[in-house]
């Protein structure tokens, strides 16, 4: 391992500075708290809540049966990581109600090259009712900059009727950003003379207040009524607007109070947070396809509370392989950033990185990327068969979803036990079900009308890294994938192929 910097005496005098922040905020940080999640364990399925009321969160399993947590870097400790397969809830938690004061804090990290379209509203935190002001919804916003010629992700606040859509600052740049929503019944903060609307939510980026845009709307009356129809708290996504977010977040909170700035300040600063080393992959290896060998794992190892991590404390292992020996480090046991650079090609990784900090507090976990290189010729189940066996040899995007392409497979149904056998009861909610209906309607492959005709599960693609149609990015060309394919299922593809030899591989996604 080599070291080029080193400074021992950082650590102390970190450990002092947090020492007096702390003892300063941490019992004002806990009044009113009633959910804070850290995302610290790095592995299971359990997210532990540390508000002292027990409301741990878990993946959805009704829509998503099988759905797993997807342990990430965070900004303190670890994170959770979505990409649009899974969120989370607090089973027995239903949100703060009616028109009572209330804050929502989160840390977030959603890079450039994450899958959040332009126009789409994804989903981050909801609760409550899908009914006119009766429940809470913090998404994403997307904005493509054509001058700039790239999507923006702006937060949006709303409860169902009202909405506060940021404009200032965008959260997707690959950088850990802190966000908060707060609501005060009793402040009048746009000065319109309506106390309880979901406008007068104020939103914070980074600490700094950000300006207001979208209408008052309607005033707040959210539901947390179970046997009415109420939605228990979700992260990652939710019940009512299930375009869900490809992103992380780390250390969420929901106060039943209006946090003052100086609190919010605090949140910002991670006063108050103790728990192992965050240690987060700072460039887009998680998950990518196609990774080049030329390029670096990097990655970033920072501890909290006054702690310190010794580098001989941090490792990485590549398929079961440690290779701790080779990264290469630079920093003081208070920060370290690293990168490993000695990647094979051709090769499927499976990778877990750690830190272990002076308090002996340990943090890690698992990711995954390959280094296939890219003009393999790709044979790829992206579509399955249709009318019994019929299929097109290499299908078109679908540019149009009222008359599309002739040769895409939008609105193409499947004949049950010659082009597919797929368990009716794992597949996502039909249109009957209203709040998915539009849901629906921008994901599956088939068009109005075709959802209940389908037993397969599919679900628009997320192939952007081999971009395949890159050059219609923004003019929602659609191509589907095969989701949650169950033991005992099977579905028919068939293309053909001309004579050659070929480096078959199979990209199963679960």
């Amino acid at each position: 391992m080599k070291i080029l910097k080193t400074n021992p005496y950082v650590p102390c005098i970190a450990w002092i500075l947090t020492m007096n922040i702390t003892c300063a905020w941490g019992q004002s940080l806990q009044e009113g708290l009633e959910i804070h999640i850290p995302f610290d364990e790095g592995k299971g399925n359990v997210a532990e809540d540390l508000s002292g009321n027990a409301r741990s969160m878990v993946p959805e399993t009704e829509i998503f049966p099988g759905a797993v947590v997807n342990w990430s870097g965070g900004r303190f400790g670890g994170s959770a990581k979505f990409n649009y397969d899974y969120f989370m809830i607090a089973p027995d938690y239903y949100g703060v109600a009616g028109d009572a004061a209330r804050t929502i804090s989160f840390w977030v990290r959603t890079g450039p090259g994450d899958q959040n379209p332009a126009g789409a509203q994804g989903a981050v935190i909801g609760w409550g009712i899908n009914a006119t002001g009766q429940r809470m919804h913090v998404k994403f916003h997307g904005t493509f900059i054509p001058d700039e010629g790239i999507i923006r992700q702006y937060p949006r606040t709303e409860n169902q009727g009202g909405n506060n859509i940021g404009d200032q600052h965008s959260f997707n740049d690959g950088q850990w950003h802190h966000f908060v929503s707060v609501f005060d019944p009793e402040v009048d903060s746009n000065g319109d003379g309506i106390f309880a609307a979901i406008g007068d939510f104020d939103h914070y980026i980074d600490g700094q207040l950000d300006t207001k845009r979208g209408g008052v709307g309607n005033p707040m009356k959210t539901n947390i009524n179970a046997e009415e129809g109420a939605q228990p708290l979700s992260v990652g996504g939710s019940y009512f607007l299930t375009r869900m977010c490809d992103t992380r977040i780390d250390d969420f909170r929901v106060y039943s109070r209006a946090l003052s700035l100086d609190e919010i300040q605090a949140l910002g600063r991670g006063d108050g947070v103790d728990g192992p080393p965050a240690v987060d992959i700072t460039n887009q290896v998680e998950g990518a396809e196609f990774f080049s060998v030329d390029t670096p794992i990097e990655f970033k190892v920072t501890p909290n509370a006054g702690a310190f991590v010794l580098q001989k404390d941090i490792f990485l292992e590549l398929n079961g392989k440690d290779v701790s020996q080779n990264l290469i480090t630079e920093g003081n046991t208070g920060a370290w950033t690293g990168r490993f650079a000695s990647l094979e090609p051709n090769k499927v990784y499976h990778g877990r990185i750690g830190a272990t900090d002076s308090k002996g507090r340990s943090y890690a976990f698992d990711f995954y990327f390959d280094t296939i290189v890219q003009d393999n010729y790709a044979i790829e189940a992206e579509d399955f068969n249709f009318d019994g066996g019929t299929f097109f040899n290499d299908p078109l995007p679908c540019d149009d979803i009222i008359e599309p392409t002739s040769q895409c497979y939008y609105d193409r149904v499947s004949e049950s036990g010659i082009d597919i056998m797929d368990s009716v009861d794992d597949d996502r909610p039909s249109d009957e079900d209203v709040d998915y209906e539009t849901f629906l309607f921008n994901s599956y492959r088939f068009g109005q009308g075709g959802f209940r005709e389908e037993e397969g599960d599919t679900w628009v693609s997320g192939d952007n890294v081999r971009a395949k149609y890159s050059d219609d990015a923004f003019n929602d060309l659609r191509e589907f994938d095969l989701e949650r394919v169950q033991t005992g299922e099977w579905y028919n593809y068939t293309r053909d192929l001309p004579e050659g030899i070929y480096h078959v591989l199979l990209r199963a996604r679960s």
